[in-house]
């Protein structure tokens, strides 16, 4: 990362800190492609059918975005391709927005491919501005660039060009952006080559003559973009908003009766729902999963619900894998599984009091509900119960069961002041 814009001769501080996340290989990585191989994602534009994105073995072949199919077919016969889907890329930019919520919860997403986080008020949490870009780098497993800036558009430009600066100070923005060509800006095509024409290539060609001769000239449309990006003109970005409820699937490459690959499965879902109670700072009760079976030819596809309990509540795998586990191991399948479903739609804010100091974490009391948990997904519900008192002189009949889910309401009840009987009389 160059840092040389970061340091503390920065004239004045920002009153907002943009990172710019540019995912440039998102079409591959939504659509799946394999980077092994010599590979495209191929869009359909006015009747004719182009390449959108390539693999790195297919670029090094000469194809190139915007390339013809059957020009990048003539550059290499075995080219693998696959159709682009827009609704996928997005669905994955809106799952690395959710990721990216863990440091901020202003997030806004900027195209098809780019992620914009407000960071200011994050530093106070995070440290200093070097620090928290290692945090979010860390992340993301899938090739990025991370760019900030103290205004969003000059966050995104540096981003999608691949310059990895932390630029805090307004004033450092223009020669931190001089060097990008004005090909690579959003202006329309006409004013390109109106600038073309002129001489006028890159950003700091323009920077350098005066406004009123380029707002004379080209318009006051090219002084307002100029002005977005050192800093002067401000536009708000619509903030990305997470759904209230998590819900996530697996697909199977194949369909599969192995218990220990859907509890894989079932384990990548759940490290998922532990990230989205996490960032909530919530707790669940329950975890929804559905089995989807394969579908025979003019039969409806077959599904089957499995549902994990914790009775204390949780927001990490290890409340509900063990349960989890116990339960895949007695359930009678209907067949093969194609696809394994989990859905969180209810849960509470945690309210947690504070540990003490010299606590033993690994006291019985804090295994007592995992143990719990077991118990009813080992026995089952019906065979796992409290116990509660009843106003009677026998003691064979002074007790009852109650259900789990009524056991603070059977504490508090104290149906017999003083000493209980400990014998009877004969009959």
């Amino acid at each position: 990362v160059d840092s040389s814009c970061h340091n503390r001769d920065d004239f004045s501080p920002p009153s907002e800190l943009w990172l710019g996340i540019h995912f440039a290989e998102i079409s591959l990585s939504a659509h799946r492609v394999s980077q092994t191989g010599a590979c495209a994602v191929v869009e359909r534009q006015r009747g004719r059918t182009r390449v959108y994105r390539a693999s790195r073995l297919a670029r090094e072949q000469g194809i190139e975005a915007g390339m013809s199919l059957n020009s990048a077919y003539a550059l290499c016969h075995d080219l693998q391709t696959t159709l682009r889907d827009e609704s996928r890329e997005r669905a994955l930019l809106q799952k690395h927005a959710r990721i990216a919520m863990r440091f901020t919860p202003s997030v806004a997403l900027a195209g098809p491919d780019t992620l914009l986080l407000e960071v200011k008020a994050s530093l106070r949490l995070f440290g200093t501005l070097k620090h928290l870009y290692r945090q979010v780098k860390a992340c993301f497993p899938v090739p990025h660039c991370i760019a900030c800036a103290p205004v969003a558009e000059a966050a995104e430009l540096m981003a999608r060009q691949g310059i990895e600066k932390l630029v805090r100070s307004p004033e450092r923005l223009q020669s931190a952006l001089g060097g990008i060509g004005l090909s690579q800006t959003p202006l329309n095509d006409r004013t390109r080559q109106q600038l073309a024409l002129c001489g006028l290539y890159h950003l700091r060609d323009l920077w350098r003559l005066p406004r009123p001769d380029l707002a004379r000239r080209f318009g006051p449309a090219l002084l307002h973009y100029l002005d977005q990006l050192s800093g002067q003109g401000k536009t708000p970005q619509p903030l990305f908003e997470a759904k209230s409820t998590f819900m996530s699937a697996h697909d199977f490459a194949r369909e599969t009766e192995d218990r220990a690959y859907l509890l894989h499965a079932a384990e990548r879902l759940l490290h998922q729902a532990q990230g989205f109670l996490q960032r909530r700072a919530s707790l669940s009760e329950t975890m929804h999963f559905r089995l989807l079976y394969s579908r025979h030819s003019g039969a409806t596809q077959k599904e089957q619900i499995l549902v994990v309990h914790a009775q204390q509540g949780g927001d990490s795998t290890e409340h509900f894998l063990p349960q989890l586990s116990e339960r895949l191991e007695r359930l009678e399948l209907e067949g093969p599984v194609v696809r394994i479903e989990l859905c969180v739609e209810q849960y509470r804010p945690r309210t947690d009091t504070t540990r003490d100091l010299f606590k033993k974490h690994n006291s019985s009391t804090e295994n007592w509900p995992a143990l719990l948990d077991l118990l009813l997904a080992r026995l089952g519900r019906r065979h796992v119960y409290r116990l509660g008192l009843v106003a009677d002189h026998r003691p064979e009949r002074a007790w009852t069961k109650y259900p789990l889910q009524h056991a603070a309401s059977t504490k508090k009840s104290t149906p017999v002041p003083g000493a209980r009987p400990t014998w009877l009389f004969s009959q």
